[in-house]
């Protein structure tokens, strides 16, 4: 069995040794073997959920436990607590890793050294930040999984071992081989991966799909907190019983079994805020990992229904006094450029130019444009790259050119991550409610739709929209999505070219 400190430098060793002196090495009750729930009760004195119990009882079960969960379900405090249980009962060597070294000292190993300082004269042996040693056998340690392979996992086995993964979504291919390689004997090694499902084609989401028999998921419905409030419907959806209060002032004071865990209060408010049908009320409130489909920024079905809507009523979108915006996306390295017109909520045109891949290909694309744009309509162009000569073609030409910068800081940096992720998910909005409409755009009508769906969107770990890289997309779809691009910054755009300030972002939330 490969030890701990065999993976230390001489001075991290030293500050391990000073720490444990300091802490002082603790003989505590012998727990060998105890039941987990037992041990919970009696050493630790906490008492789990009808869910967390399940996660233990997978755990003793079977050598691999995938627990995709909804929000505020003390997901890493139990993956704490089976830590625990893993040095102190199951004397075996217990690794944890997280996707950031954040993630692994301050949310997972939290609860274990409060746990452990709360508990120290009961269960004995001796920790440091992210250490805990009972004997050369049983002891755990945690790492983050930034910066590590699957070669992290090399070599580490022992006679029994408890890999655990938290904020599962996040741990990298390779990681994730490595983890699984070490599960060598599946009597006595086990691997428990918890975490947000909010990004699939992640090896945790892959896993989930392929062993379903793996899986415990946690959805919102059978937490104390949430059970005794709401009932199935015959549409398959969970709402409030009747006779409990829905407006939000009221719910906030229903009764908490377990305080600062999830309630009827947040989820009610993530209702109202996200939709029942949307992404992130699956990964959060549902415990469901997003579909191909469903991690589409702009999905051809919201598409589609926004062509369909201009052919029902085509006299509704034609805005008398509407005037036109554009917007620009000029091709890098040889990538076409392309451009869009808006008139008020319809779009009406998307056009591409091929590149040809020389220096003529920014001042072509300028050219280009400026033909189509009438006295007084506005563009948008993206100033990042090669975007910025193209802005200063037109805005020499007399064309009313105002740059975005898809990279710069969000309107409601709460939700977004960038300005790029706002103003996508802005125009999902406008097509999920009806609010905007594309009239026929010939040939090219199929290619948009196509880029504008590869466009898939993703949660950062501190849970914000963000745009996943243009390399992902083009892997993705063969080419770069200039029309996409296009098509939403000419949505961008001012619609008076009186808003446009020198040195001011001139769009509104929505493009209006």
């Amino acid at each position: 069995m490969a030890s701990y400190q065999q993976t230390l430098t001489p001075k991290a060793e030293l500050i391990l040794i000073k720490n444990a002196q300091k802490a002082g090495a603790i003989t505590g009750r012998d727990w060998t073997d105890c039941d987990p729930v037992v041990f919970f009760r009696d050493a630790l004195g906490v008492e789990l959920t009808p869910d967390q119990r399940d996660i233990v009882d997978h755990v003793i079960a079977r050598p691999v436990t995938l627990v995709p969960s909804s929000h505020g379900q003390g997901k890493t405090w139990i993956a704490a607590m089976l830590l625990l249980w893993g040095v102190f009962c199951w004397r075996g060597l217990v690794i944890s890793t997280a996707p950031t070294a954040r993630q692994m000292k301050e949310l997972l190993w939290r609860y274990v050294r409060k746990a452990w300082d709360e508990h120290r004269s009961v269960l004995g042996g001796e920790r440091g930040q992210t250490f805990l040693r009972l004997d050369e056998t049983a002891q755990a340690y945690g790492f983050s999984s930034s910066d590590t392979s699957d070669s992290t996992f090399q070599g580490i086995h022992a006679p029994r071992l408890l890999i655990i993964a938290d904020e599962a979504c996040g741990i990298s291919p390779d990681v994730w081989t490595g983890m699984v390689s070490c599960l060598t004997d599946l009597d006595n090694n086990r691997l428990l991966a918890i975490g947000n499902p909010t990004r699939s084609q992640t090896p945790f989401a892959l896993a989930c799909g392929k062993n379903p028999r793996d899986v415990i998921r946690l959805a919102a419905w059978r937490h104390p907190n949430v059970a005794p409030f709401y009932q199935l419907d015959s549409d398959g959806v969970h709402r409030l019983k009747p006779g409990f209060p829905v407006d939000p002032t009221e719910l906030a004071k229903l009764p908490a079994a377990i305080p600062g865990a999830i309630t009827p209060a947040w989820i009610e408010a993530r209702r109202a805020e996200w939709g029942e049908s949307s992404p992130r009320w699956q990964a959060r409130i549902e415990a469901t990992f997003p579909t191909d489909v469903a991690q589409s920024v702009i999905p051809r079905q919201l598409l589609v229904a926004a062509r369909a809507r201009y052919d029902a009523n085509p006299s509704t979108w034609h805005e008398p006094r509407a005037v036109s915006r554009f917007g620009l996306d000029v091709g890098d390295g040889g990538d076409d450029s392309a451009m869009s017109e808006w008139r008020g909520s319809l779009l009406v045109k998307v056009d591409s130019l091929p590149g040809k891949g020389d220096w003529e290909d920014v001042p072509r694309a300028a050219q280009w444009l400026a033909r189509q744009i009438p006295k007084g309509a506005a563009v948008a162009v993206d100033r990042s790259g090669v975007g910025a000569g193209a802005l200063g073609n037109l805005r020499r030409d007399g064309v009313s050119a105002c740059p975005f910068d898809w990279g710069g800081a969000a309107t409601d940096p709460v939700q977004f991550l960038n300005a790029k992720a706002e103003q996508f998910w802005r125009l999902r909005m406008a097509f999920e409610k009806g609010e905007a409409a594309i009239a026929p755009l010939g040939d090219v009508e199929d290619q948009l739709f196509e880029e504008m769906s590869a466009v898939w969107w993703e949660l950062t770990p501190n849970d914000k929209i963000r745009i996943e890289p243009k390399e992902k997309t083009k892997a993705r779809l063969g080419r770069s999505p200039n029309l996409a691009d296009a098509t939403v910054g000419g949505f961008s755009a001012p619609r008076s070219t009186g808003r446009i300030v020198a040195g001011v972002r001139p769009w509104g939330l929505s493009g209006f």
